[in-house]
């Protein structure tokens, strides 16, 4: 996107969509995606795709959360406006469609440390079981990727933070042809190497996938994403310790609640102190809390 205002011209590289809140005084047409012209003394000055200009506060701005474009390339979707609890829900419900087989992938997306894997997985845990279940992080070659495709075939399989599958022209490939909304997924590898492990060159993929990434989503392969139901989310501090409020108590067993619940207190009164709160800031937390009883609330803003 790229508008001509009097203020300047606003670049579709640089989107954001502010959070609205009551008293706001900006227009309307501000609620959809705006793009940033440039930052003054705490404020940033935004035009939305009407060409209105508006001067917002910088903390009120974020990249747009449910990247889904529109009509043209100016049209977003945001899900910064649906309350935590509800992001939480689109995301589960999403995860249940693939689940079931429903749909046969999804991509999450957006901040690291918001729960993105310990949501997606809880849902997993209550209906697949373990044998039918493939999880994958880190580097995946072609040839991996093909691998893993042919041999948990039929299964659920989750990239948790395995980026590398969308960065190689040949697993972009492979997951185009697995992720595709025909009746038949045919899969191929036409190589020496997949004849020289024992694989068919060709097969009928009829598994299902979800990949977890921290990556911005609008940089992903279209083809991909055009395949994949697909969901970027993000949280501010106050949104992370409001969904940590809700599910504390499944985070780190053993140790007794009553201590979760402490640890969380603690980070809700002192969010001021700390640049970026987190689910690792949570877990980090509690583990300072029981190792050192007497010194965790000195160390948590230095190490959580």
């Amino acid at each position: 996107m790229k508008k001509t205002t009097n203020h300047g011209t606003c670049e579709g590289d640089d989107v954001y969509v502010p959070t609205p809140r009551d008293g706001d005084t900006w227009p309307s047409a501000f609620r959809g995606v705006i793009a940033s012209l440039k930052v003054v003394p705490g404020k940033a000055v935004v035009c939305s795709p009407e060409g209105q200009t508006a001067l917002v506060p910088l903390n009120r701005l974020r990249k747009p959360s449910f990247a889904v474009t529109g009509e043209g390339d100016d049209g977003y979707i945001c899900m910064d406006d649906y309350p935590v609890a509800q992001r939480t829900d689109f995301l589960e419900r999403l995860a249940n469609m693939v689940v079931t087989g429903v749909a046969p992938s999804l991509i999450v997306a957006g901040d690291p440390g918001i729960g993105k894997t310990f949501t997606v997985m809880e849902r997993i845990r209550l209906a697949v079981k373990e044998a039918e279940l493939t999880v994958i992080k880190g580097k995946v070659s072609p040839m991996g990727l093909y691998r893993a495709l042919y041999f948990s075939n039929g299964k659920l399989i989750v990239f948790d933070d395995a980026d590398s599958v969308f960065d190689d022209k040949d697993s972009v490939a492979l997951l185009k042809a697995a992720l595709d909304s025909y009746d038949k997924r045919i899969v191929s590898w036409h190589s020496p190497s997949a004849v020289a492990e024992g694989l068919p060159t060709d097969f009928l993929f009829t598994g299902r996938a979800i990949f977890i990434t921290n990556r911005d989503i609008t940089r992903l392969d279209e083809a991909v994403l055009d395949r994949s139901f697909r969901i970027n989310i993000t949280m501010n501090n106050d949104e992370v310790l409001e969904r940590l409020s809700h599910i504390y108590t499944q985070m780190e067993k053993k140790v007794d609640v009553a201590i979760r619940k402490e640890v969380l207190d603690y980070l809700v009164a002192t969010s001021d102190r700390l640049a970026k709160i987190s689910f690792r800031t949570m877990i980090n937390a509690i583990r300072l809390r029981t190792s050192s009883p007497d010194k965790w609330q000195e160390m948590v803003p230095l190490f959580a």
